[in-house]
């Protein structure tokens, strides 16, 4: 659906199927890696998913609608499998002084990733601001979007809370998302693909690879504990 959505959404789009093209499709694509800094792992997961979709039209209707694949001679582009790595403290200072510029409300959620650790698109994404108590300085990963579904408490540090403060978090509907397309706490959380173009241009701006990415911040928060306290834990 992230994909379909993304490429419907597209002003290139064709408004019928049977229009989709292999230029079409590199077009799009190219647009993404430019626009939105989609990675080659972004590229080849767009490949295999619409690839997929479009084997299911073909078979679905016997090739009533769609006889080709357009994207059955798309190959994958190569993809460094130390992806994620950790951010040095100057790549880390670097990111921080981009992001207060341009993109305060991104450093905001790169901080929550940090300090929740946890995964951007599928938990800190998810956080509410009832999930947070202030009183106790530590926020609750519910089973529901922790990667293991064991839900628990993730203690926070004072600087951290304070700038959760600055974003309305101690303020709003406990039932509300914090990150959001208004910039503050509402019903529905932020678009994916949003945090990844914002990231994707101060990526650019801070020249870093692939091999970065908001994800990075979680494993450099994990590096940082270990080094701290030598508990992985």
């Amino acid at each position: 659906r992230y994909f379909l959505t993304n490429f419907q959404n597209w002003n290139g789009a064709p408004k019928l199927i049977t229009e989709i093209t292999a230029e079409t499709i590199h077009d799009f694509l190219a647009f993404k890696q430019e626009n939105n800094g989609w990675s080659n792992k972004n590229y080849n997961n767009f490949v295999g998913d619409f690839s997929t979709f479009l084997n299911y039209i073909i078979n679905k209707y016997g090739g009533r609608v769609l006889s080709v694949n357009v994207l059955k001679k798309f190959g994958k582009l190569p993809v460094d499998e130390q992806g994620n790595k950790a951010y040095s403290d100057q790549q880390i200072a670097k990111l921080k002084e981009l992001m207060l510029a341009k993109n305060p409300y991104l450093y905001f959620f790169c901080m929550m990733v940090y300090h929740t650790c946890t995964r951007p698109q599928t938990e800190a994404r998810y956080l509410k601001c009832g999930d947070f108590d202030f009183q106790h300085k530590r926020v609750f990963i519910g089973g529901d979007i922790a990667k293991s579904n064991k839900p628990g408490w993730v203690p926070l540090p004072d600087y951290f809370l304070e700038l959760c403060k600055q974003w309305g978090v101690d303020k709003g509907d406990p039932d509300a998302y914090i990150f959001t397309r208004y910039r503050k706490p509402w019903r529905k959380p932020l678009n994916e693909e949003t945090i990844q173009g914002w990231y994707g241009e101060i990526k650019k701006l801070a020249k870093l690879g692939d091999e970065y990415s908001i994800y990075s911040w979680k494993h450099t928060r994990n590096i940082h504990v270990w080094l701290d306290t030598k508990d992985a834990h």
